[in-house]
């Protein structure tokens, strides 16, 4: 599947919204670390690639497997370009002077971020697990781990094995964020806040909004409580509260207990409830509040429509030079190719182009990768073609553009001449990709069919606007549409965009996004004819949901959405098998194939 890796660590960060609202990802951790609140686990890490049950044994010998640093994605630590399995192990110390504060009955381990997936072993004993591992891969590279370590299975000032078994799918992969820490509980340890929803976490204006918390107290200790419980706007930059609830209850030691609230929201749009206990505990959740009905200023300058016409008299006069070698993955269903072909701009730019074997002929499907990811072939579709494009700065598409360490959306920003910007040509390298596909005599050039995840979501809807031959357009947790919503909504732009300041001393904010007004996908949706099939996580804090919707909003041919409520940056199989079977639908294929 294409990598919903977009800003990789840029975006896990706490962020704090006004006096009530705290992300939750940091309301896991101590704000000190003390000899006798905390232990940093930051070395004598040892990792192994691969996969093997028996590594989560303490007993196991682990005195051949390399150091690692648990900082750093593996990429950086003498893997790079790997994906898959690997282990992570470290031999730990927990004081002999914690056990008579041992009144919760487990101590507290924070990981940091994992990309993707992990289990986690103590003493051979399963401790937890976050996201989910093929053949239901589901990523959460985004999440902080927590875990609580049972002390009946802590051996005290003695040697503790801590095993952790890793999944990356693509792109950077293992512990790479930290600190790894180990504590005694905190009261924001105690208890876990769930929030409920019916159906898809979407309501509709102006019906009242029920909002359900379960709370899970994991102490051996009786608890008092106060809850607070708030609606707030979904922005960063300007937090505003509509509504609170304040109660007091009591929770047993182990035990569970479930409350409802409603609020009215005054308008359609998206709303955070945040759950807030004894001033220290804070949970929150996005609900949705009729986003179909979101009115979201168009940023168009005077000149975009004669600005995207000619970036498409350009790419026409340049010849594509379509290369074709065939691969040594292709198989007995498969004949898999690396294309080459030249660009906008005159870069040259390549994808792994997988056709049936049986006769054409077929329809096809452009995919297009996540932020920096890399395409590779697709083995899995036997009954279409697919052209896993990477455009330029992406995989083997660097000849001519590397970033190297360079911000990807910051290459070409110039704002004078918006038409040297990177997206410029990313955005014409799919219209040669769909090029590409007309010009084989095997394909269908009636049925080519977008699809695509976060940045690929975005050049999804890019692709379909500015080119008719495109048959459906399948986003998935699309980026780059309303980058003024996305400087609302997130705190990248504010953290990344001094950079360009630097560059350009006289740019400011406003100025960025008027640039970035060119390269909006809300700005171009209404030329989209094609059908649209949208999903979103309405939980991811990477491509913000009311962001996405200000680009669907604007879509005016035949669309339709999914919602996943408890999803971040990522809608996994389960919207997989509902987007194969709308595609497979629309191509005339069968399901199965896709």
């Amino acid at each position: 599947m294409p990598s919903t890796k977009m800003f990789p660590k840029k975006l896990l960060r706490c962020f704090i919204l006004s006096a009530i609202m705290i992300n939750i990802m940091l309301s896991y951790i101590s704000p000190i670390l003390g000899d006798e609140q905390g232990i940093i686990l930051d070395k004598g890490w040892v990792m192994k690639t691969g996969d093997n049950p028996e590594w989560s044994k303490p007993d196991f010998d682990d005195g051949d497997w390399p150091p690692v640093r648990v900082d750093l994605p593996w990429e950086e630590t003498g893997h790079p370009n790997y994906d898959g399995y690997a282990w992570y192990r470290l031999k730990f110390e927990v004081p002999e002077s914690w056990k008579p504060r041992d009144v919760h009955g487990f101590i507290s381990l924070s990981l940091g971020a994992i990309d993707d997936v992990d289990v986690t072993y103590v003493n051979g004993e399963q401790i937890g697990s976050t996201g989910a591992m093929p053949p239901d891969y589901h990523t959460a590279y985004y999440t902080p781990r927590f875990y609580r370590i049972p002390t009946r299975i802590v051996k005290w000032s003695e040697e503790n094995v801590l095993a952790i078994r890793v999944y990356d799918g693509q792109g950077d992969g293992g512990l790479y964020q930290g600190p790894v820490s180990l504590r005694l509980p905190s009261f924001a340890d105690l208890m876990d806040i769930t929030f409920q929803v019916d159906s898809n976490g979407i309501y509709f204006y102006p019906d009242p909004l029920p909002v359900g918390i379960n709370l899970h107290n994991y102490s051996q200790i009786d608890l008092d409580l106060n809850l607070v419980l708030t609606l707030a706007n979904d922005r960063v930059d300007t937090v505003r509260t509509f509504e609170a609830r304040e109660d007091s209850m009591f929770i047993r030691s182990k035990s569970k207990i479930a409350v409802t609230e409603t609020f009215s929201p005054p308008r359609p749009g998206f709303y955070r409830v945040i759950c807030t206990i004894n001033d220290s505990l804070i949970q929150s959740m996005v609900f949705g509040y009729s986003p179909e009905i979101i009115e979201t200023p168009l940023t168009r300058e005077a000149d975009f429509n004669e600005f995207w016409n000619q970036r498409k008299q350009d790419l026409a006069v340049i010849a594509p030079d379509y290369k074709m070698m065939k691969s040594e993955q292709s198989n007995a269903e498969l004949d898999v190719y690396l294309v080459e072909m030249m660009s906008y701009g005159k870069v040259n730019i390549r994808g792994w182009y997988s056709v049936p074997k049986k006769p054409g002929p077929h329809a096809a499907i452009l995919s297009v990768p996540g932020y920096t990811s890399t395409m590779w072939p697709n083995l899995q579709r036997t009954n279409v073609a697919t052209f896993a494009l990477n455009p330029r700065g992406h995989g083997n598409s660097k000849d001519d553009i590397d970033p190297r360490g360079e911000e990807y959306m910051f290459i070409g920003f110039d704002p004078q001449h918006p038409e040297n910007y990177i997206y410029a040509g990313a955005f014409m390298d799919c219209l040669r990709a769909v090029d590409f596909l007309t010009s084989r005599p095997e394909i269908d050039a009636e049925r080519i069919g977008i699809e695509g995840e976060s940045q690929g979501g975005g050049l999804s809807f890019a692709t379909a606007a500015l080119d008719n031959r495109i048959v459906f357009c399948a986003p998935d947790i699309p980026w780059l549409c309303d980058w003024v919503g996305y400087l609302e909504t997130e705190y990248w732009g504010w953290e990344n965009y001094p950079k360009l300041f630097e560059k350009h001393p006289d740019l400011t904010f406003t100025g960025v996004n008027r640039f970035l007004s060119y390269f909006d996908t809300m700005n171009m949706a209404e030329w989209i004819t094609c059908p649209v099939l949208m999903s979103v996580g309405l939980q991811d804090k990477v491509c913000p949901p009311r962001t996405s919707f200000a680009t669907y909003n604007n879509v005016t041919a035949e669309k339709e959405y999914r919602v996943y409520p408890y999803a971040g940056h990522s809608t996994g199989r389960q919207h997989s098998e509902v987007k194969n079977k709308w595609m497979a639908k629309i191509l005339g294929v069968e399901e199965t194939g896709l």
